[in-house]
């Protein structure tokens, strides 16, 4: 079986709730709107430094 970081983060996130509190709601309208920008965002291209 090999690591899979996405996995890890949405589980480590999903583990916060009782953290977050009352922050849940807001945290997961924000992860759902960062998840949905990562799809169709391009990775960063690599900047050469002179």
């Amino acid at each position: 079986m090999r690591f899979d970081p996405a996995l890890a983060a949405q589980q480590a996130f999903h583990q916060s709730n009782a953290e977050l509190g009352s922050d849940w709601e807001a945290a997961v309208e924000l992860e759902t709107t960062f998840s949905s920008n990562a799809e169709t965002t391009p990775p960063p291209q690599p900047s050469c430094i002179v």
